[in-house]
């Protein structure tokens, strides 16, 4: 019922009450109106300006098909709207229906917030709020449309270095925090423009625009968040195992004319990003390494320099 509720919220601003002869409120069959609340209240009397007093008496007495247009809600509840009310009554039972006056654009301001939280929960990890696959496939895909073709893009894989130890000894609650803690740190550490988001279990994808210039965006990034995974002092913190990879726009945009394209496009480099970040679990975990096509685009004195 409540759920049902919500959904008509989007069309309607209704409310439906069950009353009494003398006007007391049993119960409130469907309440639409966002902000309006009568749960507290006792009678229908309350819900309306007490100039309208003499109206609501007739209107609930007569019963049945009784239309009162226009009337004006008690400002102590929050509102200035106006009503339509309609008593009628069923077998023995009172009901009292009220339609609320709202704008065409205020309720396609509510829809609109209604359709960006559900694109949010679709596209958003629920545990770390960063995006999910989906969501980083969305986002990428976004950018890339408004992005020159030999604009560089880094790809930061992050692989969590013990995770699994974790859970084995302490529990999936524990493992859940420790995500919480890298993808903290990530959101933090990150600028606002860039992408984060949760791919795997304990894996995360962020996407950089690298700056123009001798040196990568991405690998300077990607030693920032080294640097900080090490510092944690949260409890049953975990490190972080890195990859580095670096690609143009147009090694997508070229390959990629459908959303199915695209994704297996990007998914293409994300792997070589992950790659890198296997050479880095190799090395001995809590560091970075970098692709193979890394190089066609940063020198190793550019690298050494950072």
């Amino acid at each position: 019922m409540k759920e049902c509720s919500q959904i008509l919220s989007l069309f309607t601003s209704d409310v439906l009450i069950h009353i009494d002869k003398e006007g007391n409120i049993l119960e409130t069959l469907l309440n639409t109106q966002k902000g309006f609340d009568i749960s507290n209240l006792q009678n229908v009397y309350q819900i309306f300006s007490p100039d309208e007093k003499v109206r609501v008496k007739r209107a609930v007495a007569m019963g049945f098909n009784s239309k009162k247009k226009f009337m004006e809600i008690n400002e102590g509840l929050g509102t200035d709207q106006y009503v339509d009310v309609e008593v009628a009554q069923y077998k023995k039972d009172i009901y009292m229906f009220l339609r609320f006056f709202v704008s065409s654009r205020q309720k396609e301001v509510e829809y609109e917030r209604y359709v960006e939280n559900l694109l949010n929960l679709s596209e958003k990890d629920p545990l770390t709020q960063a995006y999910n696959r989906h969501g980083l496939f969305q986002k990428v895909r976004k950018l890339i449309s408004f992005s020159d073709p030999e604009k560089r893009l880094g790809i930061i894989f992050v692989d969590l270095d013990n995770l699994k130890k974790i859970n084995d000894k302490y529990g999936h609650e524990a493992g859940d925090k420790a995500l919480l803690n890298i993808a903290k740190i990530l959101i933090s550490t990150v600028r606002q423009r860039d992408i984060v988001a949760r791919i795997g279990g304990d894996e995360f994808a962020v996407i950089v625009e690298e700056m123009s210039g001798s040196q990568s965006t991405a690998y300077g990034l990607a030693q920032r968040l080294v640097k900080a995974f090490g510092q944690q002092k949260a409890k049953h913190a975990s490190t972080a195992s890195l990859g580095v990879h670096v690609f143009r726009v147009s090694d997508l945009s070229i390959k990629a004319k459908t959303p199915e394209e695209f994704e297996r496009s990007f998914s293409e480099e994300v792997s070589k990003a992950d790659g890198a970040t296997y050479k880095a679990k190799e090395a001995g975990k809590n560091q970075f390494k970098v692709s193979k096509e890394f190089f066609k685009y940063y020198n190793t004195e550019s690298i050494a320099s950072k």
